[in-house]
């Protein structure tokens, strides 16, 4: 009879660790790189995460729907109005763009649960087309046609976060 040697519960890496580490080492990663692999890096993650809603909306839900585009872009927009035209700090602007975000999904979602297939479709790629209405025609809030531009970012733990802008 042979006996393994087993790991101790302790030094057993879980499921979660190994998440939690991949994350950390994925974010962390930014920081050492140029300017260009950066922005190209930070795009890709971006454009991962709308891909995972795509796959459990389409994927797993069978839903189709064309909204979340807006509401990246309300995300995206209402951090940068909240920090340079608020004027609040960045971590309070990153929960108040976060909350505006939630408050305008639950608007178009509660009218939204009776609608299926085609009209949920329409429904929302029709809030898509509004929020670009509402951006172009936002004027010095939302930078109009134009969008928002020369805009720094604010520093982070004293650590001003460089890019190409």
């Amino acid at each position: 009879m042979v006996l393994k040697a087993e790991n101790p519960p302790a030094l057993r890496a879980t499921p979660l660790i190994r998440g939690a580490t991949a994350i950390v080492v994925l974010a962390g990663a930014a920081f050492f790189m140029g300017d260009y692999h950066n922005d190209v890096y930070r795009k890709l993650l971006l454009w991962v995460t709308l891909a995972l809603g795509y796959n459990f909306l389409f994927g797993i839900c069978g839903q189709v729907a064309f909204s979340h585009f807006a509401f990246y872009g309300i995300g995206a927009y209402s951090i940068v109005i909240f920090l340079f035209q608020a004027h609040l700090p960045l971590p309070l602007a990153v929960i108040c763009g976060i909350a505006l975000c939630v408050l305008c999904a639950l608007a178009v979602a509660i009218p939204s649960t009776r609608l299926e297939g085609f009209y949920l479709a329409l429904a929302t790629l029709a809030l898509g087309q509004l929020l670009i209405v509402v951006l172009y025609e936002g004027g010095s809030v939302t930078g109009g046609t134009r969008g928002i531009a020369n805009y720094r970012l604010p520093e982070i733990l004293r650590w001003r976060i460089r890019g190409p802008w």
